[in-house]
């Protein structure tokens, strides 16, 4: 089983990797959402993300929110992909504000 602290690197990581992907620069304020999609292992990256807000905010410069699996505002989207760490897999977003 995976530790809570490489899956919170782990999505980290991810992050950085979309906004450059995007192509966007650090400065860029955007919203940054993700959704559960797969979590076989039962990882608490819900109680992690929380825990650790602030680190999060430091390493990508913004709030990770979760988001609804049927929302639907896409006016705003920039780039949205499903992210596997280990068995966990997410959909991050990145958005527009």
């Amino acid at each position: 089983m995976p530790s809570l602290w490489t899956s919170l690197l782990g999505v980290i990581n991810r992050i950085q990797k979309l906004r450059k992907k995007a192509g966007l620069v650090p400065t860029d304020d955007v919203r940054m959402e993700y959704h559960i999609l797969k979590n076989p292992e039962v990882v608490d990256i819900d109680g992690t993300l929380t825990t650790h807000e602030e680190l999060i905010r430091n390493a990508v410069r913004g709030r990770l929110e979760q988001s609804a699996p049927a929302d639907s505002s896409n006016a705003n989207l920039i780039v949205e992909e499903p992210q596997e760490i280990n068995s966990l897999v997410l959909s991050l977003r990145i958005l527009r504000l």
